[in-house]
């Protein structure tokens, strides 16, 4: 490893906050962007409506661009928070700091990246930042069941009859637009967890497969996506099943496999074929468009047996 003559820094704005607890503010934890070891800096303070820019320690302070991020509303596209046990603040965005490096790791000299160590480090953080993001953004989805989807963001606030204007009378509007707000309940991310993760996002290694494909069901039905968010959450039992050993093929068998195996009650194969498996089928054999209700239904009893076979076999072992 060798040291740099002076740290490279970077400000990385996520592209959706995530919402931490109020005590991980300020923290600095080691992780792994483009193959480099970092630290990774919280801000002290997440960003108001006035100042979108995220507030430093004082060390830190002086290599945060004096405009930031573009428009302020960028910032705002995670939920607020509603009472969870933990205060919680948006995090808009991490320092990372590079104070050491193995030279071999980093991208060779080309054009446009110049010579120098530090200029082949950021080209390393640049390529590697999106993919760290990425995987970080799973674990904090997955456990705490934020949506940090950022190609189709959720906001906090929609207008219901955008673009409608209704009056009776000449000039006098009776009815249109209206600004709904949604203030869902927001489970920040704990120290252990921020920790898991960034070691996770450093080596690439994202949560187990049916996890990731209960949080496409979430995201899928957040979004009123609701064939693709029962078809996910089918899948994401199946696979959970298929991983912890269960015997058989199809959906029915494979959770009658956990019974068997005793990581499941009896009551969970009544509560597929209700939640899950007649909903599936209606959409595969049918087309059928599921109801908002009973999508969630469906997402709601993948998570359930998922959440609790997956827990009955950590016991046993």
């Amino acid at each position: 490893m060798t040291a740099l003559p002076a740290p490279v820094r970077g400000l990385y704005q996520l592209p959706t906050p995530i919402w931490v607890a109020v005590d991980l503010l300020g923290s600095a934890h080691p992780s792994v962007v483009g193959g480099i070891d970092v630290t990774i800096h919280l801000p002290l303070a997440g960003p108001t409506m006035n100042d979108p820019a995220p507030v430093f320690a004082p060390g830190l302070a002086d290599v945060v661009p004096p405009r930031f991020g573009g428009e302020a509303p960028h910032l705002w596209h995670g939920p607020p928070p509603g009472i969870p046990d933990t205060p919680a603040a948006p995090a808009s965005a991490v320092l990372l700091v590079v104070e050491h490096v193995d030279e071999s790791l980093l991208p060779g000299p080309s054009r446009g990246v110049g010579t120098r160590v530090e200029d082949r480090v950021a080209e390393a953080l640049r390529i590697g930042v999106e993919r760290w993001y990425l995987v970080l953004s799973a674990w904090v989805e997955v456990a705490t069941q934020q949506d940090l989807g950022f190609e189709h963001p959720l906001y906090t606030a929609e207008v219901q009859g955008a673009g409608l204007h209704v009056w009776a009378d000449p000039g006098k509007e009776i009815g249109g637009q209206r600004m709904i707000l949604h203030t869902p309940h927001i489970a920040p991310v704990r120290e252990n967890l921020w920790v898991h993760a960034l070691r996770s996002a450093g080596d690439g290694s994202n949560p187990a497969l049916e996890l990731m494909l209960l949080r496409e069901a979430r995201a899928a039905w957040a979004r009123n996506l609701r064939r693709p968010s029962v078809l996910m959450a089918a899948m994401a039992v199946e696979t959970c099943a298929k991983n912890l050993g269960a015997a058989g093929s199809g959906l029915h068998n494979l959770v009658k496999g956990l019974v068997d195996l005793d990581l499941l009650p009896e009551t969970a194969v009544d509560l597929t074929s209700s939640a899950i498996r007649s909903a599936r089928n209606d959409v595969i054999h049918e087309g059928y468009d599921p109801t908002s209700a009973e999508t969630f239904a469906a997402v709601e009893a993948a998570q359930q047996i998922i959440f609790e076979a997956r827990e009955a076999s950590r016991r046993s072992r």
